[in-house]
């Protein structure tokens, strides 16, 4: 679901395509895109009536939420660390000028570019692509992005068997093991 709402965020497929894909007459099988990324996806509070939640084995409630709370503390830590890491290396290749890597005589043959930028500059201009121009950059959510030549539709996509085929498969396997 989240995959088809970036592409109709990124304007790549219109809005109805989403009442499209969930009526199962219209469209009886899913067709093939790439899922969007788990990261910035989080399920973070959920509420029940009547049930009475256990945090683990151990029925000592602080004793599961510390340890909850260590954990998290942990990966926290470390992706905090990491991050840090990446923005100085980032900044860093970022800032290196084009003009003083380039040397005479060498040209960038695979980029029409300003050689007065500096690498963040070139990369981040779509002008920096190689000469065979893909034209489209897809977002997935959490920084993965997918570049295509030329974006196909969602309803021209080849399909993924339907449940009723995946079921007779399945019925065929089973029978031949009986």
């Amino acid at each position: 679901m989240m995959a088809i709402l970036f592409l109709v965020g990124q304007k790549l497929e219109e809005p109805s395509i989403v009442n499209d894909l969930l009526d199962i007459k219209k469209t009886p099988a899913r067709p093939i895109y790439n899922m969007a990324s788990e990261l910035p996806l989080v399920l973070y509070d959920c509420q029940y009536d009547n049930l009475k939640w256990y945090y683990g084995r151990d029925d000592n409630m602080l004793n599961t939420i510390s340890k909850l709370y260590k954990h998290i503390y942990e990966q926290w830590y470390i992706h905090a660390t990491k991050s840090l890491l990446f923005s100085t290396l980032l900044n860093d290749l970022g800032s290196i000028s084009l003009k003083k890597n380039v040397h005479p005589g060498q040209e960038l043959q695979n980029f029409t570019t300003n050689i007065e930028q500096t690498l963040k500059e070139l990369v981040s201009s779509e002008i920096g692509m190689s000469s065979g121009n893909l034209s489209n950059i897809i977002t997935s959510g959490g920084g993965k992005e997918l570049r295509v030549r030329n974006y196909v539709k969602i309803s021209n996509r080849e399909t993924c068997d339907s449940v009723e085929s995946k079921n007779e498969k399945y019925k065929g396997k089973r029978i031949k093991l009986e």
